[in-house]
């Protein structure tokens, strides 16, 4: 990250190989953190703090996901993290605004699906609500 920045990304340890612990933490101080000038916001940069190139992220994650047993493409890490926002209720248009999409059709066309057991609680908590009245 850039020498101005107060923040670093979070480090995969043998203790917490997927980096949870640590992103969580990063992600509470990035919260509460002034960004520095020059920093350029970016969870993950290169050494000088300039954006990475994707072939050299690449050249990175593979040999870290074949270490940890992970079957992802880096790819799948962002459906993943949007899959997740939406199911623990994050509004869509917050999510929208972290994965950068223009519009929120983008978002809830590719990213929104609900399974029968979320249908189901739907349509029970509907029912619950139409036997009230």
């Amino acid at each position: 990250m850039h020498a101005t920045c107060k923040l670093r990304a979070p480090d995969v340890t043998h203790s917490d190989p997927a980096g949870v612990g640590g992103a969580r933490s990063w992600a509470s101080r990035a919260r509460s953190a002034s960004p520095a000038p020059g920093c350029t916001g970016l969870v993950l940069t290169t050494r000088r703090g300039t954006p990475i190139e994707p072939r050299n992220l690449n050249r990175h994650f593979y040999p870290i996901r074949e270490r940890l047993g992970l079957d992802v493409r880096f790819r799948g890490l962002r459906h993943t993290c949007v899959t997740l926002l939406l199911g623990i209720g994050v509004p869509p248009h917050i999510v929208r605004d972290i994965v950068g999409h223009s519009a929120l059709d983008v978002t809830m066309n590719i990213y929104a699906h609900a399974d029968m057991t979320e249908k189901r609680a739907a349509l029970d908590r509907l029912g619950s609500l139409l036997a009230d009245e």
